[in-house]
């Protein structure tokens, strides 16, 4: 089961990106509906709406994720916690359809907005969680705008992740929350079912985990 939010962020997204070596034009809603993955209706409304399909790039858009192609990513991406599970069934579909295909990484990303409460502004909310001298020894006054820790996973697979604190650039009083678990397979020649494993026993450990951080962070602002 998903966590939820203690403090709802203006903007969330969620990404679940599977780096290899794909081909993009093969990604198409009619391939999609031969491999069982959704109806034809389906397939219909998304070449009417959704189609760009090209030798170097796909995008599609479905009702509850958009898919994103190129020759080095398959980048899944939905707006609310409630479609990740159907999310996740359309990635392992497609990963089981393209078989033995070389694959590296999987990687899963949560990008928030939160309007600060507690502080004026993102800069001043930066600056109270970095505090140091030493710049101001350098440059006098200055802002912060971005701060990013990175830290080794404890799970089963390795993992990196990387959490980023930033000022939103359209408004003072926004704080963008970042936080990306990055999985490499310890396999020397790896493929799509090494990245199924991952996805398997780390997608929603890895949500869960990251959305215990941003709750942790947002709470202070």
């Amino acid at each position: 089961m998903l966590k939820k939010f203690k403090k709802k962020p203006t903007q969330v997204l969620f990404y679940v990106t599977i780096s290899g070596k794909w081909e993009p034009e093969i990604f198409q809603p009619y391939w999609l509906v031969k491999q069982n993955l959704i109806g034809e209706d389906e397939a219909e409304s998304i070449s009417k709406n959704s189609l760009l399909v090209h030798n170097q790039i796909t995008s599609l858009k479905f009702q509850y994720c958009k898919i994103h192609v190129n020759e080095q990513q398959i980048i899944f991406q939905t707006d609310q916690v409630g479609f990740l599970p159907q999310t996740f069934d359309l990635i392992n579909g497609i990963l089981t359809s393209l078989k033995s295909m070389p694959a590296s990484t999987a990687e899963f990303t949560i990008y928030t907005h939160y309007k600060l409460v507690e502080f004026d502004n993102s800069s001043k909310f930066l600056a109270s969680i970095a505090h140091n001298t030493f710049w101001s020894e350098i440059l006098g006054e200055y802002d912060y705008s971005k701060i990013t820790v990175t830290q080794k996973g404890q799970k089963t697979f390795p993992s990196d992740i990387t959490i980023s604190t930033s000022s939103c650039p359209n408004s003072k009083k926004l704080l963008h929350i970042y936080i990306d678990e990055k999985f490499n397979t310890e396999e020397k020649h790896s493929n799509v079912r090494d990245i199924q494993k991952i996805l398997d026993k780390e997608m929603f450990n890895s949500f869960n985990s990251s959305v215990n951080l941003i709750n942790n962070i947002a709470n202070g602002i």
